[in-house]
């Protein structure tokens, strides 16, 4: 492997993984329109224990972050499955653990890595399935309201075209495995 590429994929790691801590006690005193919003509607919430998100034609797995600190940056991963017979977008995410939320994909153009926010519209086509995963695409959370710390858990909510929005529960898991 090429030292600039070794070196250039060493900064991008470090980089993502210095995304922001936040621990549960200060979890419960920010929050926003995704603590409140739907409640009437059929939205889905889930909890990341291994369990699966089913909504509509929708499935989503796996949802984990990684940890970091308050002021920086974050991202979420996981796996979107679209059974459904048209395809679907995926058009914006949202917690109240931060600021923002982007959604970004790792491209390698030759020696080159870099991260670049993909926008909204990501085609999940039907039948088929998007894997957020590191070194790939990604939920960036940027400005992280406090410190996400292993063993946290917090609600992201995925905006979709034709979909209901849905909450996930996602969690920064102490053992990590890419």
């Amino acid at each position: 492997m090429n030292t600039r590429l070794l070196i250039l994929m060493t900064i991008l790691v470090v980089s993502i993984s210095a995304c922001s801590f936040s621990s549960s006690s200060n979890q419960s005193k920010h929050h926003s329109h995704v603590d409140h919003i739907h409640t009437d509607d059929h939205m889905m919430t889930s909890d990341h224990d291994g369990s699966v998100v089913k909504h509509d034609n929708l499935e989503i797995s796996g949802a984990w972050a990684r940890p970091g600190f308050e002021g920086g940056n974050s991202a979420v991963y996981m796996k979107i499955t679209n059974s459904d017979v048209e395809s679907e977008y995926l058009i914006s995410a949202n917690s109240s653990r931060c600021r923002l939320v982007e959604i970004h994909e790792i491209i390698i153009d030759g020696d080159i890595m870099r991260m670049s926010p993909v926008g909204a519209n990501m085609l999940i086509p039907a039948g088929d399935e998007i894997v957020f995963e590191p070194g790939g695409y990604h939920l960036m959370m940027i400005d992280l309201e406090s410190d996400m710390i292993f063993g946290d858990k917090f609600d992201l909510e995925l905006k979709f075209r034709n979909s209901e929005d849905v909450i996930v529960s996602v969690s920064v898991p102490e053992n990590m495995v890419e």
